[in-house]
């Protein structure tokens, strides 16, 4: 993660269509506005979510586990919904990091969620 997060950031600049900008005019101008750890803004909303997800997606399998039927193709149904439902809960963290890595000054989580809420 600490080496592909900045292909991350540089890609969700890109899609955000702003200007023409090759990856490498994107990475000049995110170094030249916040300096070289401006490539991970937004990371500490990344490993808070990789944790939730895999926490959330480990407890609910394992809380389907003991509720079904000894079943071969059960683990395959489980496993699908604890990931379904850790997605779900989980996508909001996802916006806030694109809120985040897109914001053109530095912005905390806290500041990125009530943004989101407002709007």
């Amino acid at each position: 993660t600490m080496f592909t997060y900045p292909l991350d950031l540089l890609r969700t600049r890109l899609s955000g269509g702003v200007g023409t900008l090759t990856i490498m005019g994107a990475t000049r101008q995110v170094i030249s506005d916040g300096g070289p750890l401006a490539l991970y803004r937004g990371v500490s909303a990344t490993m808070l979510g990789a944790v939730a997800f895999e926490g959330t997606r480990f407890q609910t399998y394992a809380w389907l586990r003991d509720r079904t039927p000894d079943h071969w193709i059960m683990p395959a149904v489980n496993g699908t919904g604890a990931s379904l439902l850790a997605g779900a809960v989980l996508y909001p963290n996802d916006t806030i990091r694109r809120r985040i890595q897109y914001a053109s000054e530095p912005m905390s989580y806290v500041q990125a969620t009530r943004e989101l809420v407002r709007e």
